[in-house]
């Protein structure tokens, strides 16, 4: 036996619209492709969450598509081999993420090769941040 459940129609979201028309001014230009085609995946993702979410302010749904941004930017899919040279020790292993802290700078998580994670910063990684 199955039950049928009405649901009540979506009520109009002045905010998912607006956002549903800046998504449909972006044209696709040749030149900026790959940045339109990020803009409107981005505004769409909003305008989803917002439909999905309604009792969700736009700017906490900004905050959290501008956070999946900044992580999707930061992920390291092929684990690069990393020499790590400090003051007083040096090890080779793997590069296997970098994050940013909350008061700024990029730190990078390396693996040794006992399976250990360390932190460390671009300078001991030679790297330019």
């Amino acid at each position: 036996m199955s039950h049928r459940v009405n649901l009540p129609k979506p009520r109009p979201n002045p905010e998912l619209e607006e956002l549903l028309a800046q998504a449909r001014k972006i044209t696709s230009d040749p030149e900026q492709e790959s940045e339109w085609e990020r803009k409107r995946t981005r505004l769409k993702t909003i305008a989803i969450l917002l439909r999905d979410n309604p009792h969700l302010s736009r700017d906490y749904v900004t905050g959290i598509v501008d956070m999946l941004d900044r992580e999707n930017s930061m992920a390291i899919t092929n684990h690069q081999p990393a020499n790590v040279q400090a003051s007083d020790y040096s090890y080779c292993g793997w590069l296997i993420s970098r994050f940013e802290k909350r008061r700024g700078g990029i730190r990078f998580v390396v693996e040794d090769s006992n399976g250990r994670l360390f932190i460390h910063n671009a300078k001991q990684l030679g790297i330019d941040e």
